[in-house]
């Protein structure tokens, strides 16, 4: 993913166990953080392939709103529907200190 959220590469681990390896995921390049989030939106991919790369995406905005924190950095984020459905926003001010 680059900083504007967009996916330059996907892979996807496909085998068993000992044998398996990592396999290119074309389709979803080009697609961004918020189009891979957007569960309304049927992505070019079986289901519950989907279903990880949304799990995995959802990691990385976490992972990116945690570290825009601890830099301190003003930012304001949609955190996606609560289990009521209900969307979210995240909002931090900018630390000064």
């Amino acid at each position: 993913m680059d900083e504007e959220n967009i996916i330059i590469h996907a892979e996807k681990m496909s085998g068993w166990t000992n044998f398996a390896g990592l396999k290119p995921v074309p389709a979803l390049v080009g697609l961004s953080l918020d189009q891979i989030l957007d569960e309304t939106s049927e992505l070019p991919i079986p289901q519950k392939l989907a279903t990880a790369f949304r799990n995995a995406a959802n990691d990385l905005r976490t992972a990116r709103i945690e570290k825009l924190n601890d830099t301190g950095t003003q930012f304001e984020v949609d955190a996606g529907p609560n289990d009521s459905g209900v969307e979210n926003k995240i909002e931090k001010e900018e630390v000064v200190g």
